[in-house]
């Protein structure tokens, strides 16, 4: 059992889960996140959310120091599992491990403007950026009731790859 954060309205949400939310409007699209939430003595009535997606070539594992740090100082964090990390690791067998290449991954600028198997015609960075927009969309939509854990303060972040994914994110939400 995970340990538990309470917010000052008296809601009790899990200090630290892995979610699988499904985008009905893209398939029954399976995206997952690590949410990790601030411990209640420093947290504020209800924190606002970081949406971080992780470089290409790491895993959402290598930015565990993000959902573990940034709960101490109030906000809440879901760090994404993107779709290449799903992709890479769906390969079976898995191919061993190694500290200059974890999981096969593209070698040039325009591999990674390959489409992704769920979403057709859509680039990784399309999908990982549409996706990182339904985890914000699918957390903040608990506002709507008394018993939501999230403010509906959302920053959407990451790093070179996922920072991009922010940016087509964002650029969706004028579109």
């Amino acid at each position: 059992s995970l340990p538990n954060s309470t917010t000052s309205t008296g809601v009790l949400c899990p200090a630290e889960q892995f979610i699988i939310i499904e985008d009905v409007s893209r398939g029954n699209r399976a995206i997952k996140a690590r949410v990790c939430l601030p411990p209640v003595e420093q947290s504020s009535p209800r924190p606002g959310l970081l949406v971080f997606t992780a470089g290409g070539g790491l895993t959402h594992e290598d930015y565990s120091w993000v959902c573990e740090e940034l709960p101490r100082f109030g906000f809440a964090v879901a760090l994404q599992v993107p779709p290449l990390e799903l992709l890479a690791f769906a390969a079976e067998p898995l191919p061993p491990a190694n500290e200059t290449e974890p999981y096969p991954l593209p070698n040039t600028c325009e591999d990674w403007d390959v489409e992704d198997g769920d979403d057709e015609g859509q680039t990784l960075a399309e999908a990982t950026a549409l996706d990182q927009l339904y985890i914000a969309e699918h957390l903040v939509a608990y506002n709507t009731t008394t018993k939501s854990c999230f403010s509906g303060r959302v920053v959407l972040g990451g790093h070179s790859y996922g920072g991009g994914a922010s940016l087509l994110a964002v650029s969706a939400l004028s579109a």
